[in-house]
């Protein structure tokens, strides 16, 4: 049986620790992974953290996760990166 996080904490759309900034900015500069207009795939997005920093450097985002709790906490997040972000429900 797989290790499921969010089924360890009785809130799990409030209990997930984020990514800082940092992360993104090794990504984006030291890596060259992240570049404006491209397409980023993140599964088991979670509350979507991933998601929205890929979004905030640029990149358009396919967040795939199948809790649904989950994704619906990650839609209601509003934020400028939010449009370029497609939520999907998937095993």
């Amino acid at each position: 049986m797989a290790y499921r996080p969010e089924e360890a904490t009785p809130d799990p759309a409030n209990n997930v620790k984020g990514f800082p900034e940092s992360y993104f900015e090794r990504l984006e500069i030291a890596l060259g992974l992240v570049k404006p207009r491209c397409h980023a795939l993140d599964l088991g997005t979670g509350r979507g953290e991933v998601a929205r920093g890929l979004a905030r450097h640029g990149a358009t985002v396919t967040a795939i996760d199948s809790d649904v709790a989950l994704l619906e906490a990650a839609r209601g997040v509003n934020s400028a990166e939010s449009a370029r972000i497609d939520y999907l429900e998937a095993d």
